[in-house]
């Protein structure tokens, strides 16, 4: 499943989405029909949404709109029920890589995260805007940094630690 991007995909199925509302739907729908033994939540859709959306442009010389939004659910609520390897992303602005980890644990709780992945995105050399990103990666038994490096370098490495983290599941 993914969103509006630019980027190739090499998935054998794929299926595209607009909105978080209907990537939720989708994960659901997918993870109810078949087994899977993991699920990586590369990116995070968006935590809001407008409560009101109008069907015509607004006119700018009138008085200027009140725009009011409400959360979205999280595609990490779904995945609660599932028994699955749950792993997440923690991209964070911080300025230690102590506080990096205290965030992305207390997410990696709050979701129910089995990995979690964590990066500082207030640094301009990595992450979105990158080729490069630096990252730690959090499992319940340990802590994995992978210094800056290219993109697939990190992915790389995620999916070693998912291979490991369902092997030590049986």
């Amino acid at each position: 499943m993914k969103g509006p991007t630019e980027l190739r995909s090499f998935a054998q199925e794929e299926i595209s989405v607009e909105t978080t509302d209907e990537m939720t739907k989708e994960v659901n729908g997918a993870l109810s029909s078949k087994p899977y033994h993991a699920a990586i939540l590369a990116g995070a859709p968006a935590d809001f949404r407008f409560q009101g959306v109008r069907n015509s442009k607004v006119d700018s010389h009138s008085e200027v709109p009140e725009v009011k939004l409400e959360r979205t659910q999280k595609v990490s609520e779904v995945l609660r029920k599932y028994d699955l390897l749950k792993v997440g992303f923690s991209a964070e602005t911080v300025s230690s890589e102590e506080e990096l980890r205290e965030r992305a644990v207390r997410k990696m709780d709050r979701h129910g995260f089995d990995v979690v992945v964590a990066n500082n995105v207030a640094r301009r050399d990595i992450g979105f805007s990158s080729k490069e990103n630096e990252v730690i990666i959090i499992t319940p038994k340990r802590t994995i940094k992978v210094e800056k490096a290219p993109k697939w370098v990190v992915a790389r490495t995620l999916i070693d630690v998912v291979k490991e983290e369902l092997k030590s599941r049986g």
